[in-house]
């Protein structure tokens, strides 16, 4: 029972990883409305995103309540949608509020 119980346990981590935000963001230079390019520090900004996200969030818990809701999804035929994460709501809102266009 309790090897079960681990089991169960190690597969819940393994399967939660998928639901970690991977943005994709464009790169290819300023858009129409900046006069300069934006994306010349995407890199420190995504690290700063990253940080912002991991001060505010809990992510254990908000993927948890992620993976239920997708259950819930799934459960009821697509009726009821999961929505998204906190976690990708607030690093696409960083990362658009610093003038980068995240596509996902």
């Amino acid at each position: 029972m309790r090897k079960k119980m681990i089991m169960l346990i190690g597969l819940s981590i393994i399967l939660l990883q998928g639901c970690v935000p991977n943005m994709v963001v464009h790169t290819g230079g300023k858009s129409g409305t900046f006069n300069e390019s934006t994306a010349k520090n995407i890199t420190s900004d995504k690290l700063d995103c990253d940080d912002i996200v991991r001060k505010n969030i809990i992510q254990t818990y908000d993927y948890g309540k992620f993976a239920l809701s997708k259950y819930w999804e799934i459960a009821t035929l697509g009726l009821i949608k999961a929505g998204e994460t906190k976690t990708k709501k607030m690093k696409r809102k960083c990362l658009e509020s610093l003038g980068h266009a995240v596509l996902d």
